[in-house]
């Protein structure tokens, strides 16, 4: 019968992600009191996304304040976020730096809610933590060419693996030539992040 199947079907569901941003630690999802998204690697990739405020589109309690190539402005639950990464404050308010680069990006944590025991005077929303690629021991890698709107030639290059047993290596790099929406605003990177 249908209850039957439902039962079954939801008896096998396990959760074993982890989040660094709320604690921390690598504490799984289901022990943090905390409303915290996760946004991985591949669901940047399947959703197409370009920066983080691609990234964060279809966040829950995510709004972000527009388009803008000066930076990513989000607002989680009416504030403006205060960005981190691997961590450590990147910035608070309106600050000329540039971007974050997607593809140098691990994935990005939205922790909801006040943090301030853990990570100072910040945001009341929440704040936006971007993880980092790191090194891994198995060799592997990507590379990817691209043309689209507004003329945007990019070529991405992401390799991993093993220098010793003790020790791995990791090379992203991102060259790109691109117009924006806005005329005479360049959407240019080279990015090289080892």
């Amino acid at each position: 019968t249908a209850s039957e199947s439902n039962e079954s079907v939801t008896a096998d569901i396990v959760v074993t992600a982890t989040a660094s941003t709320a604690t921390k630690t690598d504490t799984p999802i289901l022990r943090i009191p905390q409303a915290i998204e996760v946004v991985t690697v591949e669901e940047m990739q399947d959703r197409g996304a370009q920066n983080i405020r691609e990234a964060l589109k279809y966040t829950a309690g995510v709004y972000n304040g527009g388009d803008d190539s000066r930076g990513d402005f989000n607002i989680v639950r009416g504030f403006e976020s205060v960005l981190y990464v691997d961590g450590l404050k990147r910035n608070y308010g309106f600050v000329y730096m540039p971007r974050p680069e997607i593809a140098t990006l691990e994935r990005v944590e939205v922790l909801v809610g006040p943090a301030s025991v853990l990570y100072g005077a910040g945001s009341s929303g929440g704040l936006t933590n971007m993880q980092s690629k790191r090194p891994q021991f198995d060799f592997g890698g990507s590379a990817s060419v691209s043309y689209g709107t507004f003329d945007r030639k990019e070529a991405t290059v992401d390799v991993t693996g093993p220098l010793s047993d003790t020790l791995a290596a990791r090379f992203v790099g991102v060259v790109r030539d691109s117009d924006s929406r806005m005329d005479f605003t360049r959407n240019d990177r080279i990015v090289a992040q080892g």
